[in-house]
């Protein structure tokens, strides 16, 4: 996998700093780490998909996982996190709170309250971390630059690319396609081909990353044009199809004052659909320039269903 070694050596480094702490610095020490997550799209995407809909109220099922007899996490994994992630957010946001507070009664003869965090960083934090660094070995280098190329243009650029889609709509894919593989050009990864011949015809961008081709679509929705969205989820499909790939990936810019929403089965974070034996990840960038900001817009919103992107393509299932 490629990615980028600065950031992941500072989560190591802030991780270490956590899992020496002694009980007066814990809380400290996780807020900084939490910082550094916040600031890193990547990580907060990790950590934000795992709090769903909300996290268990730790203070609540304390008497649950913390007893006399050791620890009683879930025995579901994540599961498992999610407590842990909400044991972390009690002593970050509870003034007073602090490690042996949670472990006195199941570490009960140990006197030294330094001693006692430690049992609290390897049995909460730990967890946590091992967790975020899985799912970081999980997501591959496209994605990963996929989703950089997505806060990097809605937080920096949004207005030059819906400028640059405008000044002429009829080459208007062309150039956005050729900005956004300028953009993974410069992260680092290589790709000669822009649209290599496949059996199914021509794919918008193929990378090539240490000799394994991973097939990208990119679309535009213009505000009304579902059907050439589901047609990029098909070309997707059988493009990763072709290369024995599996994953795919359907970026989709949208350029228009709607809110297009794609409601999935799959509540993971970034957005993908299950497909035969393939995964399609499905990103849209925004980069329409509202006037307002994101809390005073009313958007309509145009929703594209997994069912409909499925049941388009449920004959080519191999």
């Amino acid at each position: 996998m490629y990615l980028e070694r600065g950031p992941i050596e500072i989560l190591r480094l802030r991780a270490q700093t956590v899992l020496e702490s002694g009980n007066d610095t814990a809380a400290s020490n996780l807020r900084i780490f939490f910082e550094f997550i916040d600031e890193n799209l990547l990580f907060k995407e990790i950590i934000e998909e795992l709090g769903g809909d909300g996290l268990p109220d730790f203070g609540t099922i304390k008497h649950e996982i913390v007893t006399r007899l050791g620890f009683q996490f879930p025995s579901n994994f994540r599961e498992k996190i999610r407590v842990c992630l909400s044991a972390l957010n009690l002593i970050m946001d509870k003034v007073g709170a602090e490690p042996c507070h949670i472990v006195v009664d199941a570490v009960g003869a140990i006197t030294n309250i330094d001693a006692m965090a430690q049992v609290f960083v390897e049995q909460f934090f730990r967890p946590v971390y091992n967790y975020i660094i899985e799912r970081i070995i999980q997501i591959d280098a496209l994605l990963y630059m996929i989703i950089r190329f997505k806060a990097y243009s809605e937080w920096y650029k949004k207005e030059e690319l819906h400028h640059l889609y405008i000044s002429d709509t009829t080459k208007g894919e062309y150039n956005l396609d050729k900005k956004f593989r300028e953009f993974l050009f410069e992260s680092g990864i290589d790709y000669p081909y822009s649209k290599p011949i496949s059996p199914e015809g021509e794919t918008d961008i193929l990378t090539v990353i240490r000799e394994n081709p991973i097939p990208l679509e990119l679309k535009i929705f213009t505000g009304d044009n579902r059907a050439h969205i589901k047609q990029g989820f098909t070309q997707a499909y059988l493009y990763s199809r072709d290369y024995n790939t599996p994953t795919g990936y359907l970026v989709v810019f949208n350029v228009s004052e709607k809110e297009l929403k794609f409601s999935l089965t799959s509540a993971e974070v970034p957005q993908r659909i299950t497909f035969g034996d393939k995964t399609i990840f499905v990103i849209t960038i925004n980069i329409f320039p509202h006037e307002e900001p994101a809390s005073r817009r009313r958007l309509e919103t145009y929703e594209i269903t997994e069912k409909e992107l499925i049941a388009h393509n449920s004959l080519l299932v191999i």
